[in-house]
């Protein structure tokens, strides 16, 4: 979906809270749309007016019955205080919707955008997200494109409802939204603008998937290949605790053979000194008697 130049400029302006006016030419007539601090706070219409019947009937504060009656009674143009009341509306409803309407018009039939920032003297007053989104519903619909919002929590900016809410939360992972009317393409649309949402091609989306199942085979294998390593570190640390604890065995083995042949041979030793003593005795004795 193209972003006209008018939603791409009310988008910047919403952004840099701009204060000042955005002339907007169509066919060599020019309309003007008034900001401060981002905000819409009124409009001077050479092209794409709107009537309040129209702006509340796009709106869908007002029914085709409702429409109806109000041309019966002669107020389908500009509802009376007791055509609103019956309505439920209030003035500052009706101008803020007629507003948000006539950006639209002005979005879908501006050719060329020109800012200038100077003071304004507010006559109403949209908030600057809302006059964004309606600019982008310009062209709004489906794009064969698949798109992921991974932190819709980022992104309540721009959030109206819970309907809003709930279509982001399905798109934590790449995905192709169901059913959506104009208002919530536009929303998609803002965020991808604003590097909230991120689209991409059924292609593209094809291609980062072969990338993610290869990297996690690579992954996978890599994993089973280190798990083997150190399985192998360890059965040949274990072998050679095994080896060392039977050489230590074998030394102590030894250690001990070697003291008890020391044992004997001194035991030997001092059986042959006492039997050498006994010998000498016994001559020393014998040399006595005689």
């Amino acid at each position: 979906m193209p972003v006209t130049p008018v939603a791409r400029a009310l988008f910047d302006i919403h952004k840099e809270k701009v204060t000042g006016v955005l002339k907007v030419t169509a066919g060599g007539r020019i309309s003007t749309l008034h900001f401060q601090r981002g905000d819409l706070v009124g409009a001077d219409v050479r092209f794409g007016h709107q009537t309040a019947t129209q702006a509340l009937l796009q709106a869908g504060r007002l029914d085709l019955k409702t429409l109806d009656a109000l041309w019966a009674r002669g107020s389908g143009a500009t509802p009376d205080e007791d055509a609103l009341e019956e309505a439920e509306l209030d003035p500052g409803t009706v101008d803020a919707a007629r507003l948000l309407a006539t950006v639209k018009q002005i979005a879908e039939a501006g050719e060329t955008v020109e800012l200038a920032e100077e003071e304004i003297d507010p006559r109403g007053r949209v908030r600057g997200v809302d006059a964004v989104r309606a600019a982008f519903e310009v062209g709004a619909g489906p794009e064969d494109v698949l798109l992921r919002c991974a932190e819709p929590e980022q992104c309540e900016e721009w959030i109206a409802d819970e309907t809003d809410r709930a279509l982001l939360e399905s798109l934590r992972l790449f995905s192709v939204p169901d059913l959506l009317d104009a208002r919530k393409w536009a929303l998609l649309k803002v965020l991808e603008l604003d590097g909230k949402v991120e689209a991409i091609s059924a292609e593209e989306w094809r291609r980062r998937e072969e990338e993610r199942l290869e990297a996690e085979r690579q992954f996978a294998e890599e994993a089973r290949r280190l798990e083997e390593e150190r399985r192998a570190e360890e059965a040949r640390l274990r072998e050679e605790e095994e080896r060392r604890a039977l050489e230590a065995e074998r030394l102590a083995a030894e250690r001990l053979a070697a003291e008890e042949e020391r044992r004997r041979a001194e035991e030997e030793r001092l059986a042959a000194e006492r039997a050498e003593e006994e010998r000498v005795a016994a001559q020393r004795a014998e040399a006595e008697r005689l």
